[in-house]
C-alpha cells in the first residue's frame, strides 16, 4: 500500500511539472511538491548555466523571492562553493556536482565548504544538504539549474532513487519552459536558425544592385517671376491686387502713402516760384544797377536747382503707385496685411509670374541627403493629383542648407519638366522622388542605421 502511495505521489508531482504554464510557477511546483515525497527544512530552487551566474528563484514557504535575505544570499554562495567541488574532496558523497554522469544527487555536510560558510551554514539551516543537478535533456551535460535541499539527515537509498529519477523530470520540464528549446528547426535552436538566416539575407542585400532614391518635399513654383519690391521708403496705404489675380502690364499693383511726398512737391514748386520771382525782379533792375546784374548767375542757378528738386519730388510721388512691369498672375499671400505696414527700399511685397512656365521647388531634409548627380531623375506626385506621375531632371540643388519656418533644415533644389507637364497650378504641393547614383540594396535598408552609429560614436 505504501508503495501505491509513492508511486501515486510522484505521478502526481510530474503531472504537476507538465501541468505549469509559466516559468515562475513551475518553480513553485518544483520545490513544493517534493515535500511529502522527499521530506526537507528548506528548498531553493537556483537556475543558471553556470555556477557564478546561478541565482535563487524560489525559496520554500516563501511567496515572492528576496535577494537581500540572508538565507538566500548563503544559498547562492553554498551552491558556488559546492559547485567548484572535485572528486574526492571532503564531505561530498556522490558524483561531482555537474558531472556528465546518470546521477544527478549529491549530499553535503558542513565541512565540505570553508569555515566563513560553515558559520552561517550552522546559523541559518540544516546540517546536510542534498544538491540536485538539473539537466539538459537535449544536451545531459549541460546544466540548467540546481535543486538544494536542507535537511537533517541523510538521504536513504530510495529516497536517492526517488530523486535521481525526478531530476531528469525537473530538467526536461525547465527545458520545455525555454523557447529556444521548444522551437527547433532539426539539431539546431529557432533562434539559430532565425539568425543565420537573417545574416544571410543581409550578406545577399549587399550583391544587389540596388539605385538608391529619396522623397523630399516638393511645390510647383513659378519660373522667371518679376518681383515687385518698394521703391521708396513709406507706408503701404494699400495693395490692389488679389493673390492669383491676372494683371495687365502698366495696372496699378501697390500704392504707398503720399501724404509727405504731396508736401515735398508743394514745397519745392513754392520755392521754385520764389526762385524764379527773384530772378525776373533782378532782371528789370539790371538795366539801371550793374550789381543787380551781377546776381543774375546766382539767381538762375537757384532756379535750375529749384527745379531739380521739384523735378525729383515729383518723380518720387509718381514712384509711390506700384505698376505691373509685364502681364501675368500676382504671387502674393494675404493682401490686407499689407495695409499701414511701413516697409524699406527694395523690400518684396509681391511678384508677377506667367502661369504657364513653372518649375517645381524641392526641399530635401539634410538627414535624408544623398549623392545626386546632374540631371537626376525626379519624379512628382502632386496631392492633387495623385495618380499622375510627371517627370523632371534636377537642375540645380543648393550647399548650403537653410531652415524652414518650421524648423527643417533642407537643401533646396529646382527641377525642371522634361515632357508636358500640363495646367499645373502655382503653390501646388506634393512629394517628389529623387533617383541617386547606382549602389546596393544593403546600402539601401542600413543606409540610415550605419549614419546613425557614426555620428553617434563618432567613427
Amino acid at each position: 500500500m505504501a508503495t501505491s502511495e509513492q508511486a501515486a505521489r510522484l505521478l502526481e508531482y510530474e503531472a504537476g511539472l507538465r501541468a505549469a504554464g509559466t516559468r515562475a510557477e513551475l518553480g513553485q511546483r518544483i520545490v513544493s511538491g517534493l515535500d511529502p515525497i522527499v521530506g526537507y527544512v528548506n528548498a531553493v530552487l537556483l537556475l543558471g548555466g553556470r555556477h557564478r551566474n546561478r541565482r535563487a528563484v524560489q525559496v520554500s514557504d516563501v511567496a515572492r523571492v528576496d535577494r537581500t535575505a540572508p538565507f538566500v544570499v548563503f544559498s547562492e554562495r553554498l551552491e558556488a562553493g559546492l559547485a567548484r567541488l572535485r572528486p574526492g574532496e571532503t564531505g561530498a558523497e556522490g558524483p561531482p556536482p555537474d558531472a556528465a554522469s546518470a546521477a544527478h544527487v549529491s549530499e553535503y555536510s558542513t565541512s565540505a565548504v570553508d569555515s566563513a560558510l560553515q558559520a552561517e551554514w550552522r546559523d541559518l539551516a540544516a546540517p546536510v544538504v542534498v544538491r540536485i543537478r538539473l539537466p539538459d535533456p537535449w544536451r545531459p551535460e549541460r546544466t540548467l539549474g540546481v535543486l538544494l535541499l536542507f535537511r537533517q539527515s541523510r538521504l536513504r537509498l530510495a529516497e536517492r532513487e526517488v530523486l535521481e529519477h525526478l531530476a531528469g523530470s525537473m530538467g526536461h520540464a525547465l527545458a520545455a519552459q525555454s523557447a529556444k528549446r521548444r522551437l527547433r528547426v532539426g539539431r539546431l535552436p529557432l533562434a539559430r536558425v532565425i539568425t543565420l538566416s537573417a545574416l544571410g539575407l543581409i550578406a545577399v542585400t549587399a550583391l544587389i544592385p540596388f539605385r538608391l532614391s529619396v522623397t523630399a518635399q516638393a511645390e510647383i513654383s513659378p519660373r522667371d517671376a518679376v518681383v515687385i519690391a518698394a521703391p521708396l521708403n513709406g507706408v503701404v496705404e494699400r495693395v490692389r491686387v488679389s493673390p492669383n489675380q491676372s494683371v495687365a502690364r502698366g495696372e496699378s499693383l501697390v500704392v504707398l502713402e503720399t501724404d509727405e511726398l504731396d508736401n515735398a512737391v508743394q514745397i519745392a514748386r513754392q520755392e521754385l516760384f520764389v526762385a524764379r520771382s527773384e530772378l525776373r525782379a533782378v532782371q528789370q533792375a539790371a538795366f539801371a544797377s550793374a550789381e543787380e546784374k551781377a546776381r543774375i548767375n546766382e539767381l538762375e542757378a537757384r532756379v535750375t536747382l529749384a527745379e531739380t528738386e521739384l523735378a525729383h519730388a515729383e518723380s518720387r510721388l509718381a514712384r509711390a503707385q506700384v505698376r505691373a512691369p509685364e502681364a501675368g498672375v500676382a504671387i502674393l499671400e494675404d493682401r490686407s496685411a499689407w495695409r499701414g505696414r511701413p516697409v524699406q527700399t527694395g523690400e518684396r511685397i509681391l511678384s508677377i509670374a506667367d502661369p504657364g512656365n513653372t518649375q517645381i521647388t524641392v526641399r530635401l531634409p539634410v538627414a535624408d541627403a544623398i549623392p545626386l548627380a546632374a540631371e537626376a531623375r525626379v519624379r512628382l506626385f502632386l496631392d492633387s493629383r495623385p495618380l499622375d506621375v510627371i517627370e523632371a531632371r534636377l537642375d540645380r540643388l543648393s550647399f548650403v542648407p537653410t531652415q524652414t519656418p518650421d524648423g527643417l533644415t533642407v537643401y533646396r533644389g529646382v527641377a525642371r519638366y522634361t515632357g508636358d507637364p500640363g495646367d499645373l497650378r502655382i503653390g501646388a504641393q506634393g512629394i517628389v522622388k529623387l533617383y541617386g547614383e547606382p549602389s546596393t540594396l544593403f546600402m539601401f535598408l542600413f543606409r540610415r542605421p550605419i549614419t546613425w552609429v557614426a555620428q553617434t560614436f563618432n567613427l
